[in-house]
């Protein structure tokens, strides 16, 4: 009687593993890449509404020579004024204008901020045009300021 011999076909259970392992470690450095890329467009957004401020500000100071006491005054309409009327909130920011020496301060912080970016503030001075960070150091600051030029 003759025996046959089958060949075997298919992957073993190890080299299925390690393609999982592969398959792991490519997701999760794309996930961290897509968490910056998601945090840089909310960065910008808190950009676009300090620029919106800042030249709406400039604007207000031509024809008054003070700073405004309510933004409500100012040429541009800001949704979801705050109690203070010198604030106001976006979704992932709130927003205020405030004195600082000789000039003014509009500050951006970060609200509701679940990823581990941390919280930080953004703020645009007016004496010098400068943008800083109050966190300087962390991953939000270093990422997204370093990018960015006004």
């Amino acid at each position: 009687m003759k025996i046959i011999k089958r060949k075997k076909s298919g992957f073993t259970l190890i080299e299925l593993l390690v393609v999982i392992v592969i398959i792991g470690f490519l997701v999760t450095a794309g996930m961290m890449n897509y968490q910056t890329v998601l945090e840089r467009g909310k960065t910008g957004q808190a950009l676009t509404e300090i620029g919106k401020m800042s030249g709406s500000v400039a604007r207000y100071l031509v024809f008054s020579d003070a700073l405004p006491t309510d933004i409500r005054d100012l040429d541009v309409d800001f949704i979801n004024v705050q109690a203070d009327n010198m604030s106001y909130t976006t979704k992932f920011y709130l927003l205020g204008l405030s004195q600082d020496g000789t000039g003014y301060r509009i500050t951006a912080t970060r609200q509701n901020n679940t990823n581990d970016f941390g919280a930080y503030t953004v703020y645009y001075t007016s004496t010098n045009g400068q943008l800083y960070c109050t966190s300087p150091g962390t991953k939000a600051c270093t990422k997204i300021l370093d990018a960015i030029e006004i």
